[in-house]
């Protein structure tokens, strides 16, 4: 994988490349509540999963680079790094230069979006800040900190934490339970992103033993255990009229990995585990195919995401961390990811449909940064063996 991102500049499509182009924006814009207007919606999808390429060509869209994949790249090359490859941190480094260098202007503190227009409920602005992509960046640089222990390091974790606390937007902020929004102009409240903030900031409270953060973890752990289902599932997305929405894989998979951190760091204190257990007694039972394929959603099996594949890798090495019995299943994961989406250029596959059709585009903020992140994970763990010992 390593020969492949570097050969392609750490560049590839993306799954929004077609879909923030002006004319798809504006399909979804003016048709979004109308009463049919799921079906021209549809349409437009169905263009763009049947007919990418062409109009990849047709709009001279270019590969990009992407800091949440350059991201989760150099903490692949950390995890490798303290495996006893020793030139992967000066790698590493390199792209939290560049991380740095693309950091979203306008705000006082440091955040990150994504490169590209998108559309949800209405159009959000390329590079504008979201809670998934800059709590990433804030785990990222406190992974380069405990390896590298340069205080410099830790305050730039600290710098994107103010960055929450004094920038971002709450889409619930009452009593003790806080839950930021997803982008600094919505007012949506997902359980993964909320969830991804909150094991950020434990890990930046307990290594610099600074109650503020700690607390600021509270209280978004309390929004969304509060929000788990009495069968131990979250939905993915609160509507303010109370209706249901998905539950599906990789987002149950966010936030069981983001507990699974803070367990980790907080060790005794940690206040959450019959919800941790009932999480992933849920995620066990529901959202895998004869115990190894990752479904889409509850009730759906295909399409097989490379994303969901990913994070079921994360989520099961993550948990098997925190309570030792799970690394089993993160390799059936990884081996039948491999047997089904791995093209022998170093890269995997989109998605596998219930035909057997197989989108074999590489999204290298999708699905390739986060194989990579995983399988070095699991390498860390010595749940596989690296090449050195083979």
């Amino acid at each position: 994988m390593i020969q492949w991102f570097e050969k392609n500049h750490y560049k590839s499509y993306d799954l929004c490349d077609i879909s923030s182009q002006k004319y798809f924006l504006n399909i979804k814009y003016k048709w979004n509540k109308k009463k049919y207007g799921k079906y021209v919606i549809h349409s437009h999808d169905l263009l763009i999963k049947y007919f990418s390429h062409l109009l990849r060509k047709s709009y001279k869209i270019e590969k990009k680079s992407y800091v949440q994949a350059r991201a989760l790249i150099a903490r692949g090359y950390l995890k490798l790094y303290k495996t006893g490859y020793k030139d992967y941190l000066n790698r590493a480094e390199e792209i939290f230069d560049w991380i740095l260098s693309k950091r979203t202007s306008g705000f006082k503190y440091y955040c990150w979006g994504q490169p590209y227009d998108w559309f949800s409920g209405k159009v959000i602005p390329a590079h504008t800040p979201r809670t998934t992509v800059t709590s990433q960046m804030g785990h990222a640089f406190l992974d380069l900190y405990e390896v590298t222990r340069q205080e410099s390091q830790l305050e730039t974790a600290k710098n994107i934490a103010f960055f929450f606390i004094h920038e971002m937007k709450r889409s619930y902020d009452k009593k003790d339970k806080l839950c930021f929004s997803y982008t600094t102009i919505d007012n949506h409240k997902t359980h993964n992103t909320n969830m991804m903030a909150a094991s950020f900031f434990t890990r930046l409270g307990v290594l610099t033993n600074e109650k503020e953060f700690l607390d600021v973890a509270e209280k978004l752990n309390a929004f969304s255990m509060d929000e788990q289902n009495n069968d131990g599932s979250w939905f993915y997305y609160l509507y303010d009229d109370g209706r249901p929405s998905k539950i599906d894989n990789y987002h149950t998979g966010y936030i069981l990995e983001s507990l699974s951190i803070q367990k980790r760091y907080l060790k005794e204190d940690f206040n959450y585990q019959k919800e941790f257990e009932k999480g992933i007694k849920y995620y066990v039972e529901n959202l895998f195919e004869d115990n190894i394929i990752p479904k889409l959603t509850n009730n759906k099996i295909y399409p097989i995401d490379i994303q969901s594949c990913a994070q079921a890798i994360l989520t099961y090495s993550s948990i098997h961390e925190a309570i030792e019995r799970y690394g089993d299943r993160a390799i059936a994961i990884l081996n039948f990811t491999i047997e089904n989406f791995y093209d022998h250029q170093g890269y995997f596959y989109y998605r596998v449909y219930r035909s057997n059709k197989v989108d074999k585009t590489p999204y290298i903020r999708w699905g390739d940064s986060w194989m990579f992140y995983a399988i070095s994970n699991m390498l860390e763990q010595k749940l596989i063996r690296n090449d050195s010992e083979d």
